[in-house]
């Protein structure tokens, strides 16, 4: 499919807002772990990672980078909020390599750009006109090449689903969805249609592509539930038959279509960053 440019943004700025801050150790390991046997890092010598929006405490963000720190020695993450008292709490936990920062969307312009940002849970509460705003600031912030993961996960760590984008050039481009599945409740393609990111919420019906995704999914799933003891993997492994999605990872799948993950309007425009 044609992938068009949508309109650059002139106000470059978008503020943090404060999130419930509710979050638990082990919520992302499994993303973490997919993440770090990924191609993301690309096998760099001292990785730059972002983590935008801290809880309450930072368990998730140190989890992320000891994961990536076994991998890669010299990573560099940045743990970056607004709000200053979850920074001045997050800060006693800083180490080599880890540090924790008052910042926002735009981190790149202080902090210099990142190989990879992590984004979760922090943009399912904003207004829908300001998500293109924050993907827009974000990549600003990636390093040619490098990879946005917007991305929403249950208060359990149960599921989660991502959307992972990449810098190329001046374009922001929608390339895959992660699904990640624990397995512990039972499995249903049903179960990752509300922690779709933000600006795919509720799109999985009224004729969008994410509709016809997941539909395809279901009946993958109802072919096989019943017969086997991991219907996350085996429907998926059915679906591949007819779609490019395939398990990278124990637990998590990647769906990465031909012509990238459609905007809400069902269109596959990518988005224009700066120079």
């Amino acid at each position: 499919m044609r992938q068009s440019p949508s309109a650059s943004f002139s106000v470059r700025r978008l503020s943090l807002i404060r999130g419930r801050g509710k979050t638990r150790a082990g919520r992302l390991e499994t993303v973490d772990q997919w993440l770090v046997c990924s191609n993301l890092l690309r096998s760099l010598d001292s990785p730059v990672v972002f983590d935008i929006g801290l809880g309450d405490t930072p368990d998730t963000t140190v989890e992320l980078f000891h994961s990536i720190r076994a991998r890669y020695p010299l990573v560099r993450m940045y743990g970056i909020d607004h709000h200053a008292g979850r920074v001045a709490f997050a800060q006693q936990h800083q180490e080599q390599g880890l540090s924790f920062h008052l910042g926002g969307f735009d981190a790149g312009e202080e902090f210099g750009r990142a190989h990879v940002i992590r984004v979760f849970n922090v943009l399912r509460g904003y207004p829908l006109p300001d998500i293109a705003k924050a993907h827009y600031a974000l990549g600003n912030s990636l390093v040619e090449g490098g990879w946005l993961l917007d991305g929403n996960a249950s208060a359990d760590g149960h599921v989660a689903v991502a959307l992972l984008m990449q810098r190329d050039g001046r374009y922001l481009r929608r390339r895959s969805l992660l699904f990640k599945v624990s397995g512990s409740k039972g499995f249903s393609p049903v179960m990752l249609r509300n922690f779709l990111p933000r600006d795919l919420r509720g799109t999985a019906r009224h004729g969008h592509p994410m509709e016809s995704f997941f539909d395809r999914w279901i009946s993958a799933w109802e072919s096989v539930r019943h017969a086997v003891a991991t219907p996350f993997q085996s429907s998926v492994e059915t679906l591949s038959e007819t779609l490019n999605i395939a398990i990278k990872y124990p637990g998590v799948a990647i769906w990465h279509p031909t012509g990238g993950i459609p905007q809400r309007d069902g269109t596959f425009q990518s988005l224009v960053l700066d120079p």
